[in-house]
């Protein structure tokens, strides 16, 4: 089987001590100058040093931040009768299926496997014989017979652009880490800790990977700091207030107050009347 293309925002475990890396130690890519086929990287300690590429290929080992790239490197031929693939039992068994019968986030369609693969360099595109051919255009015909069966909500829905993931109160009240490509705070954190210089600032989670004893190492960037990761835990991961938050929490403070609500009930009730009310505007300031 090839090896996985080294890209920034990855997470790999080294298998034998290199340099002042030990024996299974995780390590982040900050970034990979294909050029002079080197690779610089921080360890667990924030430790920052260059490997070139067959270093790490002999070294060190690729660890999977999510299922689609457990599937992606583990399954390299899909099973063609079947439609979907589906991971459990943390990311160490898999089997396909033909039919929905287990949560989508379990389960993935043999495109998104195959796009996942491209992109870790594990298969190659095919190149097309004729690249100059333009695709027909659909015909008026089959266009109004799309709208017909679809609707235009459903075309729009096709279209669509994904959305951001969001890190939650919610999530963190219930110790979820947050999800790739989501936004944080960083909070609380010790005076001798090596993310020390990202305190109070927000920044972007890149990658999540298991660790012993249940536990989540979260990899993130700043775009003028850099890269940081450390171990998951709600005292120092916070969720960013939305305009929502913000107005909520300052209207604890006026129904409380009294000054233009009378405290009736409770703050939850009083607040979420004031958010449907359509008799007046609150205007946020941006700080």
């Amino acid at each position: 089987m090839k090896n996985v293309k080294p890209m920034v925002g990855q997470v790999w475990k080294s298998t034998i001590p290199v340099g002042t890396i030990i024996s299974g130690e995780l390590v982040s890519i900050e970034n990979v100058n294909n050029e002079d086929d080197i690779i610089g990287i921080y360890n667990q300690a924030m430790h920052f040093s260059s490997i070139d590429f067959g270093t790490i290929e002999r070294c060190f080992e690729f660890i999977s931040q999510n299922d689609l790239e457990w599937l992606a490197v583990n399954v390299d031929t899909w099973d063609s009768e079947k439609k979907f693939i589906r991971t459990y039992d943390g990311m160490n068994k898999h089997n396909f299926c033909t039919i929905e019968t287990y949560p989508k986030v379990n389960y993935y369609t043999r495109q998104q496997w195959q796009n996942k693969r491209y992109e870790l360099g594990l298969d190659e595109k095919e190149t097309e014989m004729n690249t100059e051919q333009t695709p027909p255009k659909p015909s008026k015909e089959l266009v109004d017979l799309l709208h017909q069966e679809v609707g235009f909500s459903g075309l729009d829905d096709l279209i669509k652009p994904v959305e951001t993931p969001v890190f939650t109160q919610a999530m963190a009240d219930d110790h979820i880490p947050p999800p790739i490509g989501s936004m944080f705070k960083v909070d609380k954190v010790e005076k001798d800790s090596r993310i020390l210089d990202f305190l109070e600032v927000e920044v972007e989670v890149i990658g999540l990977c298991s660790y012993e004893d249940d536990l989540t190492i979260i990899t993130f960037i700043h775009p003028t700091i850099g890269i940081g990761c450390g171990v998951y835990y709600s005292h120092w991961v916070k969720p960013i207030q939305t305009d929502e938050d913000k107005l909520k929490e300052a209207l604890v403070g006026v129904i409380w107050d009294g000054t233009c609500l009378e405290a009736k009930g409770s703050v939850g009730e009083d607040i979420d009347k004031v958010l449907a009310s359509d008799k007046f505007t609150i205007t946020l300031n941006k700080e």
